[in-house]
């Protein structure tokens, strides 16, 4: 059996956030939401050291890479609408 795993990974920029304390309050809560909205995995997986930029990735596993695809440009989209948060950068991989 095939099933399509798909990555998005998201460079994000916190230009008001003035410590690692804010930084992880606001990546705690994006992660919930896009666990809750779209039932992904996700994590911050770079840049943990840094206050103003993150890069998260996202995964999902699907019965189709049309589907797969679809929920990734949602989680992208929603993510862009986040108020504390710029997206500098995105791209997204089929494994």
């Amino acid at each position: 059996m095939n099933f399509p795993v798909s990555l998005l990974l998201v460079e994000l920029l916190l230009p008001e956030i003035h410590s690692l304390k804010g930084k992880r309050s606001i990546i705690r809560r994006i992660q919930h939401r896009l666990r809750t909205k779209f039932n992904v995995s996700v994590a911050e997986v770079a840049n943990q050291d840094q206050w103003q930029s993150a890069v998260i990735a996202v995964c999902v596993v699907s019965s189709s890479n049309k589907v797969a695809q679809q929920t990734l440009q949602s989680v992208e989209k929603y993510v862009d609408e986040f108020h504390d948060v710029q997206v500098m950068q995105t791209r997204i991989e089929e494994l």
